[in-house]
């Protein structure tokens, strides 16, 4: 038996970076590993050049199911940022925007997912830096405002979490539900419903494989933002 730590993601808007190129940012289908760890990490009160974020980033691994697929939207952007300035660093928004010199960046879009529910399962193979009880525990009461990708996507119910020991993190997430409470009747699937599975354990038992699959987010330079690639594993399962 292994212990899993499950909790939900759902907000009407979600935007989980993607490769960009050129003008457009697009969205993942998915929450991307590097989010999900963001995520923990700013409910935790890590800050980016801790050396416990980069230790909870490679012990963690992952499995995303899909509870409510999403739809798609892309939005016009443009802002303002401040002219490049030696030993400046701005660490909020306000801040940018009261600097004496600002330009306009070059406008692009941006992809968000709607309405779109994940279940997410947490674990480690090996000891992390924190228990998956004390990340639980700041889960229900975070130090920084968790968001979904991006910071004008909130979320839109609690993350609910829940640790759950079985032996498998398909087990442990088929015993997993959101809670009713937050969502409509017809929202969510129903048991016996065949859903959606993203999962960096390769290969995974239980589930019918579509296909192997990589995606570049693996944080590997975190003050750079720098990602590598990881593995995925890509199937569908039927809610117990």
């Amino acid at each position: 038996m292994h212990q899993f730590l499950l909790f939900t993601l759902y907000g009407p808007l979600q935007s989980w970076g993607n490769i960009a190129v050129g003008e457009f940012r697009s969205s993942d289908s998915v929450p991307t590993k590097s989010a999900i760890i963001g995520l923990v990490a700013a409910c935790l009160g890590f800050q980016r050049e801790e050396e416990g974020l980069v230790a909870l980033q490679r012990s963690a691994r992952i499995l995303v199911r899909v509870d409510r697929s999403p739809g798609r939207l892309t939005d016009f952007h443009t802002a303002q940022v401040p002219g490049a300035q030696r030993n400046t660093r701005y660490l909020t928004r306000s801040e940018e925007l009261s600097a004496p010199e600002l330009h306009t960046v070059a406008p692009s879009r941006r992809e968000y997912l709607t309405d779109g529910v994940f279940s997410v399962a947490l674990w480690s193979d090996h000891p992390a830096p924190v228990a998956l009880e004390n990340v639980r525990d700041a889960l229900l009461n975070p130090v920084f405002v968790p968001y979904l990708g991006r910071k004008s996507c909130p979320l839109a119910v609690p993350l609910s979490p829940s640790l759950i020991e079985a032996t498998s993190a398909l087990a442990a997430i088929g015993q997993y539900y959101p809670s009713r409470k937050w969502f409509p009747g017809s929202f969510l699937l129903e048991r016996g419903a065949e859903v959606l599975v993203f999962s960096d354990d390769s290969p995974l038992s239980g589930v019918t494989v579509d296909r192997y699959t990589v995606r570049r987010d693996q944080p590997i330079a975190l003050t750079d933002r720098q990602f590598d690639i990881r593995s995925e594993c890509i199937g569908r399962t039927t809610l117990p």
